[in-house]
């Protein structure tokens, strides 16, 4: 059985969520702490269940504030 975190853990809840594809751990990381703040949990509970001790590093993975700004880069980019 894979340790605890490890890839082996998530690629079996990725598995058992019927997510199919290549992903890492990674980029969910910045989902979780952008879906928190959207949430209004406080920047300290954020930073502790996100493991960032640093203000800098925590912001680095919020990125509730670009969603739109994003969403729309995309579907530019798609032509709709």
């Amino acid at each position: 059985m894979p340790a605890k975190g490890s890839m082996g853990t998530f690629a079996a809840e990725l598995d058992a969520a019927n997510v199919s594809g290549q992903y890492t751990f990674h980029p969910w990381r910045h989902t979780f702490c952008t879906r928190l703040n959207a949430a209004s949990v406080s920047d300290e509970i954020a930073k502790g269940w996100g493991g960032w001790t640093r203000d800098v590093t925590a912001m680095r993975y919020d990125h509730d504030g670009r969603a739109a700004d994003l969403r729309d880069a995309v579907e530019w980019a798609a032509g709709r």
